[in-house]
């Protein structure tokens, strides 16, 4: 089972974002000036862009990978042989488990590794030579607390960041739920662009 701790940044605070956003829109703003230059429908255009990058970001997103730095934890019924992360892992936080007698105990960081860390499947064994300690046989007996994502806004491949800008302008331009136009996708956007990012599982 995973469950969020903490949330990553909202994108519509980063304002270099909504800059390249509402440029990328061909609205005109300056978001940066002694007195900002904004458009009216910036409130609109700020939900829209957290509302693509929940689509897809996440283990649940359309990606099934972290995009701003967030913690997760994932609740387990015992040590595997291998388990898997959610990617990119920036870290693994803590990892504690119920012992035989039913105490939780905390595991030392030199007792395991992670590895492929920026792959789409970062996996977490114990460290070499090594096996993961004995835990109680029940139910949610091992945590795990990670950190994922790739850090800064700036540091998310510039693919998903224009995906993202696409989604955006699509919603923006379509403000409604049905299209009387054919529809149509234009080649190589969002779709595209996203797909060599997706874990499959």
């Amino acid at each position: 089972m995973l469950t969020q701790i903490t949330a990553p940044e909202e994108f519509s605070g980063h304002t270099t974002f909504v800059q390249s956003v509402l440029d990328h829109l061909r609205i005109f703003a300056d978001l940066d000036a002694g007195t900002p230059v904004a458009p009216a429908d910036l409130d609109l255009i700020k939900t829209l862009i957290d509302t693509a990058v929940a689509r897809i970001d996440g283990p649940h997103g359309t990606l099934g990978r972290c995009l701003g730095e967030q913690t997760w934890m994932i609740t387990l019924d015992g040590f595997r042989c291998d388990i898997c992360l959610v990617g990119p892992a920036m870290s693994v936080d803590l990892i504690r488990y119920k012992d035989t007698a039913g105490t939780w105990q905390t595991l030392a960081p030199s007792a395991y590794r992670l590895i492929g860390r920026s792959s789409w499947k970062p996996e977490l064994c114990p460290a070499y030579g090594t096996e993961w300690p004995v835990s109680l046989s029940d139910r949610e007996t091992v945590e795990i607390t990670f950190t994922a994502g790739y850090g800064e806004i700036a540091d998310i491949p510039a693919p998903i960041l224009l995906a993202v800008r696409y989604i955006v302008a699509h919603w923006f331009a379509e403000r409604q739920i049905f299209s009387f136009a054919t529809p149509t996708e234009i080649p190589m956007t969002a779709a595209a662009l996203l797909a060599p990012f997706k874990v499959f599982r």
